[in-house]
């Protein structure tokens, strides 16, 4: 039988969702173990991804033209596509000031590796991104980036700073280094051990991402590339968003090489409608659900055209029955996919609902969670082993 909250959601307007009195959670890295499992075994799940192919220049061209709603931030100007956060104490970086550690991973996009600040030996992770060479357009990106070093929240990965390499034809973006990868990486290493990511952690990760969504719109900012790679672990069990650092500037810059994944989009991003902050909640319920049940939810079989039409066109995916879900966990993701993007609530909104709040109340060990599945002795060697697993597996944890 359906929850009485489920009954109601589906009848509200999602601004008006009754729902519990806020709650303050425990912070992930001091909460006591938890008290009930955090990998749960599964059984006959597919592994199945859709590729993760290039789109064409036609919806290229169409997604970077959307623009926020106007009035959305005061205005109808852009707002800058920038994320990564916090800043690091000393004078402006260069490539000199860093010694390579281990290549992390590569795209099409650019390259991201474990580094050292010689200065201090802070171990920290940098992305290099090539873009276009014409200085006007360097400048205007790095004035944006600059930005990051003011946004400081538990919930972003930490932004230390940036400068041009390779004769300017490549940014270096300095970055938190997390220690436990990405969520990408992790759920399908659950997966090959015939394992599935408890309830009780989808919440915790849940709530931290709509924390450090909340964050970045108060601070003016749409992340707009929320999905499992994109969602780091520290050794700590920290949850934390990250985008590698793109802005309006650096967003048209590489367009012509890579672009953000579509498929996480909301359908009014793919159909060139104006979008608010709620676009963000549309790519966290898509990545709740992947990871939930160890696969994309959409058909595998469709080529990367027919599945940004399918996206857009087709109703909102709904979890698989292999399992019992809570009806608190369905009411969360009814909400994120809601196809209307003026109805879907935002990340503050979705801060109220009824599954994030009652994972608020558990005590949740999220360090030892992460410890158990990279499988790690207490060690502070023990982010070496985790990409030495990731390359064994063929996964990135900074996987595009």
């Amino acid at each position: 039988m359906a929850s009485p909250t489920r009954g109601r959601a589906r009848n509200n307007l999602p601004g008006r969702l009754e729902i519990p009195s806020p709650m303050n959670s425990p912070s992930p890295s001091s909460a006591p173990s938890s008290l009930s499992p955090l990998i749960l075994p599964a059984s006959n799940i597919s592994n199945a991804k859709v590729t993760t192919a290039q789109i064409t220049n036609e919806i290229r061209t169409q997604i970077l033209k959307v623009q926020p709603n106007d009035g959305e931030y005061g205005n109808g100007d852009e707002v800058p596509v920038i994320v990564s956060t916090s800043g690091f104490e000393g004078s402006a970086m260069k490539s000199d000031d860093f010694q390579e550690l281990q290549r992390l991973g590569e795209g099409a996009g650019g390259m991201v590796t474990k580094v050292m600040h010689k200065a201090t030996k802070k171990i920290m992770a940098k992305k290099k991104i090539n873009v276009d060479p014409e200085p006007t357009v360097h400048r205007q990106i790095l004035r944006e980036l600059e930005f990051l070093q003011k946004c400081h929240s538990p919930n972003i990965v930490s932004y230390y700073g940036a400068f041009l390499e390779d004769e300017g034809s490549s940014i270096a973006i300095i970055m938190e280094f997390c220690e436990g990868g990405s969520l990408d990486a992790i759920y399908k290493t659950v997966s090959s051990r015939q394992g599935r990511i408890s309830e009780t952690v989808l919440g915790k990760i849940s709530e931290s991402v709509l924390k450090g969504l909340v964050h970045l719109y108060n601070n003016d900012i749409i992340h707009r590339d929320i999905k499992p790679s994109n969602i780091l672990v520290t050794k700590r069990g920290e949850i934390k968003i990250c985008d590698l650092g793109v802005s309006g500037k650096l967003v048209q810059s590489i367009a012509s090489t890579f672009l953000g994944t579509s498929y996480y989009m909301a359908p009014e991003r793919i159909t060139g409608m104006p979008y608010r902050v709620s676009a963000d909640v549309w790519s966290l319920g898509l990545t709740i659900m992947e990871v939930a049940q160890n696969r994309f939810p959409y058909p595998e079989e469709l080529s990367p055209i027919e599945l940004v039409a399918h996206i857009a066109n087709a109703p909102a995916p709904e979890l698989s029955n292999e399992y019992e879900w809570s009806e608190d966990l369905k009411s969360f993701l009814k909400f994120c996919l809601e196809k209307d993007g003026q109805k879907r609530p935002t990340p503050k909104q979705m801060l109220l609902h009824p599954f994030i709040q009652r994972t608020a109340l558990k005590q949740v060990n999220l360090q030892e969670w992460i410890r158990d599945v990279w499988e790690w002795e207490s060690s502070p060697n023990a982010d070496s082993s985790l990409f030495d697993k990731l390359k064994n597996l063929n996964l990135s944890a900074t996987e595009s």
